[in-house]
């Protein structure tokens, strides 16, 4: 299992209710989209985001969000894809959060990316 501060690398990774870190989240993410070397991105919820890369084939992931509940997770997550998931460089199929439960442990949400 990841610990919190061995992830991130050059972003931190905010913890808390939803609704005290949602717009430090927002602002990460839009930066994110809207780099010029970012040719797509993902935005998923994961036990160990740094597992999916066989499945997603990203060139790097960036957690954004932890959280011991399954429910905050997911309510960052929905909200996000909610926001972003028209933007032209998006690309989640679903237009909500999906995906396998692990109770018990934390769920990350991350921002998968595809450079040019």
């Amino acid at each position: 299992m990841l610990e919190v501060a061995s992830v991130g690398g050059d972003m931190k990774v905010e913890t808390g209710w939803p609704a005290d870190v949602y717009r430090k989240l927002y602002s990460k993410v839009y930066d994110l989209a809207n780099r010029p070397n970012v040719d797509e991105f993902y935005i998923g919820r994961s036990v160990e985001p740094d597992q999916n890369s066989s499945r997603h084939g990203y060139d790097d992931i960036k957690p954004i969000y932890y959280s011991d509940s399954i429910a905050n997770a997911k309510e960052i997550e929905n909200d996000l894809i909610g926001v972003f998931g028209e933007h032209p460089k998006c690309n989640n199929d679903a237009p909500d959060s999906r995906g396998g439960h692990a109770p018990g442990y934390g769920q990350f949400v991350y921002v998968a990316l595809w450079y040019r």
